[in-house]
């Protein structure tokens, strides 16, 4: 069996033999802590969070570029690792689905492996992604291995794309599963209770009140009465129809469950700190936000949390899979271009005081606002009343 079948052949392994890795940084005594990929995304907070990032990482161009004497930089189409990036990494994945489940697994376990499958002249033509959990990171003396399981011998670092998050080592990523496992499991528990209390109509708790003494069995049989025709989700805002003067009485929210709501949402936004994602992204609107403050948070989605990501991987990327040869003049890059775009009113300011001071021709703007181009407005425009301050003044006596 060659590396390659035997690589296929854990893609997807069976959560019994899953081998976690032995590098812990962080314990927690409490049993009420979120252990497991599965269990963290049951969050609707640590959800939103992952798939904003993955699926914006996910979106944007990546591609191959090759950069010029002149300092300009043109796309390597013809080049094989052009398509490995930009198209379809493996036989399985396309490339947005293996960036997706690369970034997964680096936001929760703080580690992101694929196998680089080489031909027999060692040009990558595959990267076959890995469980996080089924990869053991060995540092031996100045070299990096990988023990997968499935696999009989350790990978060697050249063989491995690896994307780790913070690190204190360098070499391992922390997992956030690990490092915010009360956080995370806070939320789970909050969300249970919170589940619990609307499922037993939580939102009509009160009391009844008669006006005489009732006998133990009325009582009980008032009470069932009551439970199966105006208990839980399903009964809630129902006519109550109450026998013999016996009256209802609402409860107000309690203390304790105006605190809940408060933890809930103080939760979901260490959550989003967590992952440095802006609120606004997944849904939490305080107050006081307003477009322009949501168009902001946008810009700070990329530069706080999106861009460190799309360094690294580019960084990966260009260490593992370019030749030495080839390090000097070609690099990996993602188009952010789309992220940073304003509405379009700010765009078209901005393209026209580009176009009268002429550093970008109609053509340019075409491309940027993705048109095609056309056919003699490739020009630059001059402004009159400019010229080159170090030429003299011809008119000058």
């Amino acid at each position: 069996m060659g590396l390659l079948d035997r690589i296929k052949g854990v893609f997807s392994p069976k959560k019994e033999e899953r081998l976690w890795n032995n590098t812990t940084f962080f314990s927690n005594n409490n049993s009420e802590v979120v252990s497991s990929k599965e269990q963290a995304m049951s969050i609707a907070a640590v959800t939103g969070c992952v798939r904003a990032i993955s699926t914006a990482v996910a979106s944007l161009p990546l591609s191959l570029y090759r950069r010029e004497e002149d300092g300009d930089k043109t796309l390597e189409r013809s080049h094989i690792l052009y398509k490995l990036l930009h198209s379809t990494p493996n036989s399985i994945n396309t490339s947005y689905t293996w960036r997706v489940q690369q970034m997964i697994n680096l936001l929760l376990e703080g580690n992101a492996y694929s196998v680089i499958i080489r031909n027999n002249q060692g040009i990558p033509v595959e990267l076959m992604p890995l469980e996080s959990s089924n990869v053991r990171v060995i540092k031996y003396e100045e070299s990096i291995f990988y023990e997968v399981q499935g696999v009989d011998q350790p990978l060697n670092s050249f063989d491995v794309l690896h994307i780790s998050g913070l690190s204190f080592d360098g070499c391992y990523g922390y997992s956030p599963l690990q490092m915010y496992a009360s956080t995370l499991g806070l939320g789970v528990k909050s969300r249970e209770y919170a589940s619990n209390y609307f499922s037993n109509g939580g939102n009509i708790s009160g009391y009844l009140k008669s006006p005489s003494p009732l006998k133990p069995e009325t009582i009980e049989q008032l009470r069932y009465s009551w439970n199966q025709k105006y208990s839980g989700i399903g009964n809630a805002h129902t006519t109550a129809v109450l026998p013999n003067g016996i009256e209802y009485h609402r409860m107000n929210l309690t203390p304790a469950d105006s605190d809940l709501i408060r933890q809930m949402e103080f939760t979901r936004e260490e959550i989003a700190s967590i992952f440095a994602v802006p609120p606004s992204q997944i849904g939490i609107m305080k107050d006081s936000s307003s477009r322009a403050n949501v168009e902001e948070q946008s810009i700070m989605f990329y530069r706080n949390c999106l861009l460190p990501y799309l360094v690294n991987i580019e960084q990966e990327l260009n260490k593992k899979l370019l030749r030495d040869d080839e390090k000097e003049n070609l690099f990996f890059e993602f188009n952010a271009s789309g992220i940073l775009r304003g509405d379009i009113e700010s765009r078209y300011n901005a393209y026209s005081i580009a176009r009268q001071w002429g550093w970008l021709s109609a053509n340019e703007i075409r491309t940027l606002e993705n048109m095609n181009k056309v056919e003699g407005l490739d020009e630059f425009l001059t402004p009159l009343n400019m010229s080159d301050a170090t030429k003299e003044d011809i008119d000058e006596e």
